[in-house]
């Protein structure tokens, strides 16, 4: 059986003995790809305020091995909503230098995410080489670039009044995050659409958080898809949403939350 594209391409970075360094909660596509490989994939524990939220340049340096291959940076961290200045990133471009490792800084929340569309940045040679790898040769349907051609010609119209509404929303959460003993905010403030809330002081793990609110008729993501470990102790809330659904839901999380006592 051939390897799928997409495996191929990342045959060009990683392999057997080699290690991959992550963050745990991360996003957890590349880390599989690493393991499907024969990577050993290291990861660090960013779940404290001590260390940011994020995999800071101090905690990848103590992990740092020659076998290490690739560093992976998720900016802002999907899904604790922690990014990184430019210092840090200089910091690990120079780790990743000094050890012949790559960095891979994945930006998707930074610009692209609400329209589904993304590119590339690299240094030419290492471009050349992952085109030998392409997934897939036409990209995204003719009507999917018109569209996405479309939003990026018009950004000044629409892009400050989304800002404005994430950021609204965002402190209307906290606000009500705030009065609730039992819930604290993470990484504040998220540079993404979205809040991470942690929900060990309910006593209950994030599943159960995220059923009982869906018995409000809200839908928000338990943290487990991206930790085994860290995902039972929070939950996501989207906030690019209308201000009023945003209202209700703070309305109902009280109410959702009093029902798992």
């Amino acid at each position: 059986m051939r390897p799928r594209p997409s495996t191929r391409r990342w045959q060009r970075f990683f392999g057997p003995g080699d290690q991959t360094i992550v963050s745990d909660p991360g996003w957890p596509h590349i880390p599989n790809f690493a393991r499907t490989l024969g990577s050993e994939v290291i990861s660090i524990s960013v779940y404290s305020p001590n260390a940011g939220w994020k995999l800071v340049p101090e905690i990848v340096r103590d992990h740092v091995t020659p076998r290490t291959k690739l560093i992976m940076v998720i900016d802002p961290l999907n899904p604790l909503g922690s990014c990184y200045d430019e210092e840090e990133i200089k910091a690990l471009c120079e780790i990743a230098d000094l050890n012949d490792a790559w960095l891979l800084h994945d930006a998707t929340y930074r610009d692209f995410a609400r329209l589904r569309v993304g590119a590339s940045i690299a240094h030419p040679a290492l471009m050349a080489r992952i085109r030998q790898h392409q997934v897939d040769r036409l990209g995204g349907n003719w009507v999917a670039q018109q569209g996405a051609i479309a939003a990026y010609q018009t950004k000044p119209n629409w892009k400050p009044r989304v800002l404005e509404m994430n950021r609204r929303n965002q402190e209307a959460i906290k606000a009500c995050v705030d009065e609730i003993d039992s819930l604290d905010i993470i990484s504040w403030l998220p540079a993404a659409n979205f809040v991470a809330i942690d929900v060990i002081g309910t006593g209950h793990d994030s599943e159960a958080v995220v059923r009982a609110v869906l018995d409000e008729g809200f839908v928000i993501r338990s943290g487990n898809y991206t930790s085994e470990i860290y995902g039972p102790n929070f939950v996501r809330v989207t906030t690019t949403v209308p201000d009023e659904d945003v209202r209700r839901f703070c309305d109902a999380l009280p109410r959702a939350l009093k029902r798992l006592t």
